[in-house]
């Protein structure tokens, strides 16, 4: 594993502590893979409403790069492969 992906849907009530259960998970089953490059994928962004998409400007700051999109209408998939091709390049050079 070079890159983690970290998926929440956006409308999700608590971004964070969904994000911090699953990185204490992670860290149970492998903590080597906590120093893994990573982003945050917030998912079904076609399904956020004006609260939803609020939770944006709080994680403007967050620890690692954070990404929307939706599966169903294409919304940023193109940034974020960008996105991981750019990571992995980055992992390639280490």
């Amino acid at each position: 594993t070079r890159v983690l992906a970290f998926l929440i849907e956006i409308i999700s009530d608590n971004i964070f502590d969904t994000f911090e259960v699953l990185r204490n998970e992670l860290g149970k089953y492998n903590s080597r893979l906590l120093t893994r490059p990573a982003i945050l994928i917030l998912t079904k962004v076609d399904l956020a409403d004006e609260n939803d998409l609020k939770k944006l400007d709080q994680l403007k700051n967050f620890t690692i790069p954070v990404h929307k999109i939706s599966a169903v209408t294409g919304e940023g998939v193109g940034e974020l492969n960008e996105k991981f091709w750019d990571l992995l390049i980055e992992q390639n050079k280490q």
